[in-house]
């Protein structure tokens, strides 16, 4: 009896020390399978951007530099890169010009509300959610950014730059100069309602070339509960430079306001 005690004990310690080693090999099996880190290069002269055909080149070394960081920063996965591209139907091709690497292309698209770069035939990585942010602001009429408020256009005028009113004007008008608020304007919308309590943030939509839309759902206002949600609709519409933003509610107890004007911030 006392021998039957003795070798269950053995045996069950050595299932343990079994399973911790096959635990180890897996790991590291899994382990060797992880493309190795991604490797900047340090003479980065120019970075070449393609995304929805359009091309732009930047030579800031500030925004070179966020983006070494950002890619530096990025977690080697387990998935497979097969193809020369990938198979993503959005993504931005990234180009660097240096005399110390290879010129190759690599991508950086979003899967399932994840940001990856890919290297063809190399490795994909999960990428900080910035990244596309990163990228976007190098197009001039793409609307992520920062923007700076200059104007409003009266509600039923036509949304162009020859019916903005800013200035003395604005001010003797509507009573209040409301330039140079700031708007920064992200993949999930204007940035800092997420944080909000009772407001639930849309995605944001392009609508066509130059125009977007953006869905907030609020349930609690001024720090009550609402008896039923109100969505609100913001327009953004890009035009010669400017942004017009025009906002709408589900509701007929809440007044859109005259559509306000922004330019990029320098």
């Amino acid at each position: 009896m006392i021998m039957n005690k003795h070798r269950k004990r053995i045996l069950i310690i050595l299932s343990i020390i079994i399973v911790a080693i096959a635990a180890v090999f897996v790991k590291n099996y899994n382990d060797s399978k992880l493309p190795a880190p991604i490797v900047v290069p340090t003479d980065i002269e120019l970075v070449k951007i393609e995304h929805d055909h359009a091309e732009e080149n930047c030579f800031d070394k500030e925004w070179i530099s966020g983006l070494e960081g950002l890619l530096k920063d990025a977690k080697p996965t387990h998935r497979q890169s097969v193809n020369d591209s990938p198979y993503a139907d959005d993504y931005y091709a990234v180009t660097f010009e240096s005399e110390t690497m290879d010129n190759d292309p690599f991508y950086v698209y979003e899967d399932d509300k994840k940001t990856y770069i890919e290297f063809p035939y190399e490795g994909i990585y999960l990428a900080d959610d910035r990244m596309i942010d990163h990228l976007a602001v190098m197009f001039p009429d793409h609307l992520f950014g920062k923007w700076v408020c200059c104007g409003i256009v009266e509600e039923g005028n036509e949304l162009s730059e020859e019916n903005i009113i800013s200035g003395e004007q604005l001010e003797e008008q509507f009573g209040a100069d409301v330039t140079g608020s700031e708007m920064v304007i992200g993949k999930y919308g204007i940035e800092g309602y997420s944080d909000v309590p009772g407001t639930e943030c849309g995605k944001l939509k392009k609508t066509s070339d130059n125009e977007y839309e953006w869905q907030l759902r609020i349930s609690i206002l001024d720090g009550e509960n609402l008896d039923e949600p109100i969505t609100e609709t913001y327009h953004f519409i890009l035009n010669n430079g400017y942004m017009f933003v025009t906002t709408e509610f589900d509701s007929n107890n809440y007044d859109t306001s005259n559509p306000l004007v922004y330019k990029r911030a320098e």
